[in-house]
């Protein structure tokens, strides 16, 4: 009965997406992820805009070392390089993802002032050794941050992920060296929904609360800012609303993009696609349109000794 209720839901929605299937560090394809991905803008100016700003703040006068966490599928390191910084630096790209970082191999090419790294943000700085001179990550930090969490538990999780954050702000980082880092915010409307759905996997979700990677980035940086070694600011950003033309191209996008196809082929998947779409339905407009407003903060991050 419930595989009956299972298709017919499916063929309602017409939601041919669910077939995709979550597969660890291989989530979504470079082209898929491109496809569905829709543009954050913050007052009309998009996050990559917003990263670009920073850039031409920046005020390294020689080439620098820099490192992308978490470089995707390259919307990132797309601003980076075509920015005057980029002119005889040394850039690295670190994804955990085999497919994302070929996608870039093949985009950038292989040369020396290009390092294509495969692993996974957490692991890589806690075992790191070089200095940067800017470190940057648009979203995706988070997700280490988040399965390191699951995979260890809170308690030796919140001791692993603490110390990989310590050290990305004072060995990775060189001294004069920036961070950029944009997070989401648990409390927007796109996050509530998803994070409904998601903490029936990952309970340290907890209703009414910012992530734990925001609240031990909060906790790090504080302590950091105590002790004369970082200055830091975080900026909250409210963004113009994210149109999903209708309710299956935002059941998707919500399913596949923020819940990573996790949830996709469990048994009640009618019953979550039921909930999540009566919350989407509460942002409908008169012309069947879905307008969702997310929010980030963008982290600012200079360290001082």
């Amino acid at each position: 009965m419930k595989q009956v209720d299972r298709m017919k839901q499916l063929a309602e929605a017409n939601s041919s997406w669910l077939n995709r299937r979550f597969g660890g560090t291989e989530y979504l394809s470079p082209e898929y992820y491109a496809q569905i991905l829709k543009p954050y803008c913050f007052k009309g100016v998009s996050d990559l805009g917003m990263f670009r700003a920073f850039l031409d703040k920046y005020d390294h006068n020689v080439g620098p070392k820099i490192l992308e966490l978490g470089s995707g599928s390259g919307r990132a390191t797309d601003v980076l390089v075509k920015h005057s910084l980029a002119k005889n630096a040394s850039i690295e790209l670190l994804d955990l993802s085999a497919q994302m970082l070929d996608a870039s191999i093949r985009k950038y090419g292989v040369r020396p002032d290009f390092k294509y790294i495969h692993a996974d943000t957490i692991n890589y700085l806690l075992s790191n050794r070089d200095s940067y001179d800017l470190i940057f990550s648009l979203w995706s930090f988070s997700h280490s941050v988040h399965q390191t969490l699951h995979a260890l538990g809170e308690s030796k999780g919140c001791e692993v992920i603490l110390a990989a954050m310590k050290n990305l702000f004072t060995r990775s980082l060189s001294v004069n060296g920036r961070a950029f880092i944009v997070h989401f915010d648990a409390l927007s409307e796109e996050q509530i929904i998803s994070l409904s759905i998601r903490r029936t996997k990952y309970p340290f979700f907890v209703p009414g609360q910012q992530s734990p990677s925001k609240k031990m980035l909060d906790q790090m940086l504080i302590g950091l800012s105590k002790q004369g070694l970082v200055r830091f600011r975080v900026l909250k950003h409210t963004g113009d609303a994210i149109k999903y033309s209708s309710i299956n191209e935002a059941l998707e996008i919500f399913f596949n993009f923020h819940m990573e196809c996790e949830f996709n082929q469990k048994e009640n998947i009618s019953d979550l696609l039921h909930d999540v779409k009566q919350q989407l339905l509460r942002f409908r407009d008169d012309r069947g349109s879905i307008r969702i407003k997310p929010k980030c903060f963008v982290y600012e991050v200079t360290r001082t000794k």
